[in-house]
């Protein structure tokens, strides 16, 4: 029987893949360290999270559909299962209601429960952020999809979930009043420290420091560049209308730009996504809000929010993209060819399959005759 639980919770676009990675490789030996990480599709806990959300994963009126809440008890079932302590992860956590939270603290009975949040600037989230989003279709450049979440413009639609996930203070408001703040803890990203999100990691964990490193490995789930943003912003564009959530998700979400996202381009140019300064003040202002609001929450803060809050992030206006590298084009291609047979639905292989035999058959006959 399962006797503490770690719950790591979000947020987004703050190292939680590279973490979610590490302990996904490395199952048997946090298992031998007495901490279970249970098994799920991919790197994180997202599908229990998302079944827990009733979240619909997808375009809702073309092929998305509901996480059936058997992903939630499966996940609950394993948890339970371990001998000393668990470890669950996903930042689509921090999306749940004060209901569902509940619901997730009863689901683990008497158990001892510590919640982390992993947390960076708003500042520094906005340009990996619209990319994920991005990554799910939309089809506003950056600049109209900045306006939509800062000034309520006729694009405020396009992402509506981003409020939830970053308004900080009001998210771990809702933890607080479930948990209590002595069990929660946030651990602030060092920009000029990597390790030290690890380090704190481990720490809260009770573990080795060294047990939770990234290595060539590990899912990186880096930035765009501002090329290979234009060219998922041209396809999201150019998509066809009568394809479905599955085709997107295989090709070009799971394919072309994970495939980008987990390569670096050593010794090729690179040009960063720029934010406009007035968004960027814009995120401050509300940053400082979220400050204040951790602040008088009293949980415990491992980092420094102000010093974080300092860090630069690259500002100015984005030109017009007319052209992309060619290792940027050819990469895409390799990973939407090769992630299509991986993530290929069986049903669809059979299918293919049972098409070219009929085919073969068919040319045989013609021979014989």
């Amino acid at each position: 029987m399962v006797k503490k639980i770690f719950i790591h919770a979000g947020f987004h676009k703050t190292g939680t893949t590279g973490i979610q990675t590490i302990f996904k490789e490395s199952r048997s030996v946090f298992r031998e360290k007495g901490i279970t990480y249970p098994y799920a599709r991919g790197e994180g806990h997202h599908r229990p999270a998302w079944a827990l959300h009733e979240r619909v994963w997808g375009w809702k009126d073309k092929g998305g559909k509901k996480t059936p809440i058997s992903e939630w008890n499966h996940l609950v079932t394993q948890v339970k299962r371990a001998k000393e302590s668990a470890l669950i992860s996903s930042e689509f956590f921090s999306e749940l209601t004060i209901e569902e939270i509940r619901t997730m603290k009863g689901a683990f009975g008497k158990a001892e429960q510590r919640v982390i949040f992993t947390w960076r600037p708003l500042h520094k989230l906005l340009s990996s952020s619209y990319q994920q989003y991005l990554k799910y279709g939309i089809k506003a450049d950056y600049e109209k999809w900045l306006l939509g979440v800062f000034k309520e413009s006729e694009y405020k639609n396009h992402t509506p979930t981003f409020w939830e996930r970053h308004r900080h203070g009001e998210v771990l408001s809702k933890w607080v009043e479930v948990f209590g703040a002595d069990n929660i803890k946030v651990i602030v990203a060092d920009e000029k420290n990597p390790n030290f999100l690890y380090d704190s990691f481990a720490d809260v964990l009770g573990i080795e420091r060294t047990l939770i490193r990234a290595d060539e490995n590990t899912r990186k789930n880096r930035s765009l560049t501002l090329e290979e943003t234009a060219l998922l912003l041209e396809v999201n564009n150019r998509f066809p209308k009568e394809r479905a959530w599955a085709d997107y998700e295989m090709f070009v979400r799971e394919g072309a730009f994970t495939r980008l996202a987990n390569n670096d381009y050593s010794g090729d140019t690179v040009t960063k996504l720029l934010t406009p300064a007035w968004a960027v003040e814009a995120a401050l202002a509300e940053n400082q809000k979220s400050i204040t609001q951790i602040r008088g929450l009293g949980i415990q803060v491992l980092g420094d929010l102000e010093r974080a809050s300092g860090e630069t992030t690259p500002v100015g206006e984005n030109q017009p993209v007319t052209s992309i590298p060619l290792v940027v084009a050819a990469e895409a291609i390799l990973g939407s060819s090769s992630r299509s047979v991986k993530r290929m639905a069986g049903s669809v292989l059979l299918k293919e399959l049972l098409r070219r035999a009929k085919y073969k058959a068919l040319r045989i006959k013609r021979k014989i005759i």
